[in-house]
């Protein structure tokens, strides 16, 4: 499926406004059928608190596929997720339950909170790398910074998105016409990442922001879900399931049932 445009127009998310997103949210790893360390980790946060008359929510979700060999891609993939959690939770959502102004534009904190998590596991962790995709559902939008081929789908009205684009050399060469999607598939270099955290010294953050209404939900995974089940049926799951951590339970079936070669983590969150 073709990825969301990653345009540079950030004007509209410099302030983080809330309103009440109904957020049903489900979460679960798996370390799959061939592998002995679950190398994945994950977040699942919503917070609900006054403002005024009203409550708010805000959602909080990442996804971390580490890589480094034995005990170093869960170190490097747990450090990761919680050191951008720690910062966004610290830097935007407790300024925004306090009332208080963002003094920076939203594309700024989330790809700084990843850039510093990136510089942490260079220096703690040398040698490893994980990838990391991390959501914050804002009332009716959802902010999405991303690296490496962990992925963020949308389903909506019947139709599944890929928002992320996978930084991978395999997905590189069909971007560039040079492979097709279908040999894409069945290439051995899939899983090689031209862009991860841990790896290299500058790191590029995609950023993205699209709408998220009721009735959507959202999926973020690592490899070892994507890559086992294809669309048709992370679509026909996402569709026909209400309890979101019932969802996750199937997808991660599916994903052992075809041999569940990687570990396997998904989030689901369903707006209501």
């Amino acid at each position: 499926m073709k990825p969301a445009e990653h345009g540079d127009d950030h004007n509209n998310t410099s302030e983080l406004v809330l309103t009440r997103p109904m957020l049903r949210v489900g979460w679960m790893s798996d370390v799959g059928q061939v592998r002995e360390l679950n190398e994945d980790a994950l977040i699942a946060l919503t917070l609900d608190f006054e403002q005024g008359a009203e409550q708010q929510s805000v959602g909080l979700f990442v996804v971390a596929d580490g890589m480094g060999g034995y005990a170093h891609g869960e170190h490097a993939s747990t450090g990761a997720a919680r050191s951008v959690a720690q910062q966004l939770l610290r830097q935007l959502i407790a300024p925004a339950i306090a009332g208080e102004a963002n003094r920076a534009p939203l594309h700024e904190l989330m790809s700084g909170a990843v850039v510093s998590a990136h510089e942490q596991l260079t220096r703690d962790v040398p040698g490893a790398g994980t990838t990391l995709t991390v959501a914050l559902v804002l009332g009716d939008s959802l902010a999405i910074a991303h690296v490496g081929d962990s992925r963020a789908y949308r389903w909506r009205d019947g139709e599944l998105q890929q928002l992320t684009r996978d930084h991978s050399l395999v997905a590189r060469l069909v971007e560039m016409g040079q492979q097709s999607a279908e040999e894409s598939e069945y290439d051995p270099r899939r899983n090689v990442l031209y862009r991860a955290l841990g790896q290299g010294e500058a790191l590029e953050v995609d950023f993205l922001f699209q709408e998220f209404s009721v009735g959507d939900r959202l999926l973020l995974c690592s490899d070892g879900l994507w890559g086992q089940v294809d669309t048709h049926d992370l679509a026909r799951v996402l569709r026909d399931g209400d309890d979101p951590f019932a969802v996750c339970e199937e997808l991660i079936d599916l994903a052992n049932n075809a041999g569940g070669p990687d570990n396997i983590t998904a989030v689901v969150v369903i707006r209501h």
